[in-house]
């Protein structure tokens, strides 16, 4: 950790800023142990880690209770993970409140006029002390680099095995993945799956070359027509409006995209062809008993169709191949399946709709 230490006189406590600056009173910390002086440190760069000096309230008037609940949230942590901290350090239990909370819950929990003593510093919530270096001196870490320890201190903490780190860490460096809209997924691998097949071109005699000189007649070049082929599992628990959104989004994406065709196939029992879809049509659920969805492949060969792209909308419970059938040998593939449900195959894109 790129921290630096600074002795500070008549502080009282350890605090930390913004740019992990730690400030130690060296007769408060006298009496001790390394072990609680090491957790006193730890407590304070979690309040810079945790960003909580970007998270708190507005207005000198919150910073000390925000302080706190900042507090309760890394000490609840700590606690769980048998670090030991100096005589007087506040937890949730201090208050009486339930633990596993974030520092948000606690700060609303608090009473306005808490009077409980700490200083954490600037870096708990953003009120620059007189006791701290101003924010140019070159001392300590510089500003533009706090994000990408953050970064990197949340990916220490996914990577850790079940159950080694305290939930509360666990529940922050989740929240730091960032999250992309399921839709912007599909757009992705929607658009990525067409493009794939897009730059390829075929010969036409419907019109003759430029280049070509008489008696000389040569074909002139197109560009190939893309077409997609969406197969519906009518037998899980996907509901209407979660397939017709997935479907609406495939049809946009393939319209932006100049796509000629869009083909529809549900799958329970039996599998069948509909033809041509558009965002316009609404879908239907009709049950059965589930199978698998590869049932619906034949029909693209039945029906003598060109794909460049498959894209299966299933509840997940579905059987696989290991490896992926012919059909789909020169065809991008994108399973997209709710919330919670059995991933889709290896060799296929997965995309996740929040229920």
């Amino acid at each position: 950790m790129r921290s630096t230490l600074i002795e500070s006189p008549g502080l009282g406590t350890v605090a930390i800023d913004e740019r992990l600056r730690i400030y130690v009173d060296p007769v408060a910390v006298e009496n001790w142990s390394n072990d609680e002086l090491a957790g006193a440190i730890l407590h304070e760069v979690n309040h810079v880690i945790r960003l909580h000096f970007s998270r708190a309230p507005k207005g000198p008037q919150n910073a000390h209770r925000w302080n706190i609940a900042g507090d309760l949230e890394i000490n609840d942590d700590l606690a769980m993970a048998n670090v030991k901290l100096p005589t007087g350090a506040l937890h949730p239990t201090t208050f009486g409140f339930e633990p596993h909370l974030s520092a948000e819950q606690y700060y609303d929990l608090l009473p306005e006029d808490s009077e409980e003593s700490c200083d954490c510093g600037s870096g708990a919530d953003a009120i620059r002390r007189d006791y701290e270096l101003p924010g140019d001196s070159p001392i300590g870490l510089p500003a533009e680099d706090l994000p990408s320890i953050v970064r990197a201190v949340a990916n220490e903490i996914r990577s850790a095995p079940p159950g080694t780190i305290p939930g509360g860490l666990s529940r922050w460096a989740e929240s730091l993945v960032p999250v992309i809209p399921w839709e912007t997924v599909l757009r992705a691998c929607v658009r990525r799956g067409l493009l794939s097949g897009s730059g390829g071109a075929d010969f036409s005699w419907s019109s003759p070359s430029r280049r070509a000189r008489p008696p000389i007649i040569l074909p002139r070049l197109r560009n190939r027509r893309l077409s997609a082929f969406c197969v519906v599992d009518t037998s899980g628990s996907m509901d209407d409006a979660l397939i017709n959104r997935a479907l609406a989004e495939v049809c946009g994406v393939a319209k932006s995209l100049s796509v000629d065709n869009v083909y529809l196939a549900s799958c329970d029992t039996h599998a069948t062809y509909h033809g041509r879809f558009n965002a316009r049509h609404r879908f239907e659920l009709f049950g059965g008993g589930g199978t698998s969805l590869e049932r619906a492949l034949p029909l693209i060969d039945e029906n003598r169709l060109k794909i460049e792209l498959v894209v299966f909308v299933t509840d997940g419970y579905t059987n696989w191949s290991p490896e992926p059938p012919a059909q789909l040998r020169r065809a991008a593939t994108v399973v997209v399946t709710p919330e919670g449900a059995p991933p889709g195959p290896a060799w296929a894109k997965q995309v996740v709709i929040p229920v």
